[in-house]
């Protein structure tokens, strides 16, 4: 699958791996890094011809988007063994229901972003393996929050929250210098933005280097006070309560969630929300693979 970066910095800094410690004085070193109509309603079970209609229409895999390495490494180890269809469902939730920038009105994606929460639960109930259950709904609530942070630019570009990764071996989180570039000198990042946008990748890097290099020795405590707002920062992802009206529609079986999911959207969505979502609900029964437990 794709991978795709949430933010115009991780895309053009996808291959470029600063190293600082933040407690020690020392000079940067940049190493390069490998790339990881109007619906009817009367019945609610979807036929066989219909599933495989339903199934064409979905024409490309889901884009398996980055987080952070603690959120795509509680995502493999969920979905490690897990048919393909499973996995893609589940990336296909993150894709269209959290993340979805075409899905304009606060309605609707109000009604998305709680869809698939009940979705990724009827995944777990059906699919996941009981010890992982609760990693797994914890982490997809994780990046239905994250989805929540979504703020558009005045060029409407889309952006959002990016967690944080832990240093490797440590419970420390990795500090983004990018970050702090932005905060403490705006004007000398927008200039290495600039850079890096027209092509001129050489002149950018080695802005953003020479910065590195200075603060780190200069700053010291930007770090510590990046690594200090990390923690609570995701503390906030991780508490944060979201709104979900389908949360107690039955997960037994496909025909109970279509008729609880129908029940809600007619009584608090509009015509055009309920349309839309139910086309999304069909497709989703039908990309999933038989019940084996």
């Amino acid at each position: 699958m794709e991978t795709v970066s949430l933010s115009a910095y991780r895309i053009v800094n996808k291959d470029i791996d600063i190293r600082i410690d933040v407690n020690q004085r020392q000079v940067a070193q940049m190493v390069t890094v490998e790339p990881s109509e109007k619906a009817t309603f009367e019945q609610v079970q979807i036929s066989q011809e219909g599933r495989k209609q339903l199934q064409d229409d979905i024409t490309s895999p889901p884009a398996r988007r980055f987080f952070s390495s603690d959120i795509d490494n509680a995502l493999s180890q969920t979905l490690a063994g897990q048919p393909e269809q499973v996995s893609q469902a589940v990336y296909r939730i993150i894709d269209e229901n959290f993340m979805n920038s075409s899905v304009v009105s606060g309605e609707s994606r109000q009604a998305s972003l709680a869809l698939g929460l009940s979705q990724a639960a009827y995944l777990a109930e059906h699919y996941i393996n009981d010890d992982q259950k609760s990693s797994f709904l914890d982490t997809m609530k994780q990046i239905a929050a994250i989805s929540q942070t979504r703020t558009t630019d005045e060029k409407g570009n889309i952006s959002y929250y990016t967690p944080p990764s832990y240093i490797p071996g440590t419970t420390e989180y990795k500090v983004d210098w990018g970050e702090i570039m932005k905060e403490k000198e705006p004007k000398r990042y927008e200039g290495y933005r600039e850079a890096m946008e027209s092509g001129d990748v050489v002149k950018g890097l080695e802005e953003f280097i020479n910065f590195v290099s200075t603060a780190a020795i200069t700053h010291p405590e930007w770090g510590r006070e990046y690594q200090n707002n990390a923690v609570r920062q995701v503390n906030e992802i991780k508490l944060a309560e979201i709104s979900n009206p389908f949360a107690n529609i039955d997960l037994s079986a496909p025909s109970g969630f279509m008729s609880g999911v129908l029940d809600v959207l007619k009584s608090a969505f509009s015509e055009q929300t309920l349309q839309y979502s139910i086309k999304r609900i069909e497709q989703f029964f039908a990309s999933l693979p038989e019940i084996s437990r």
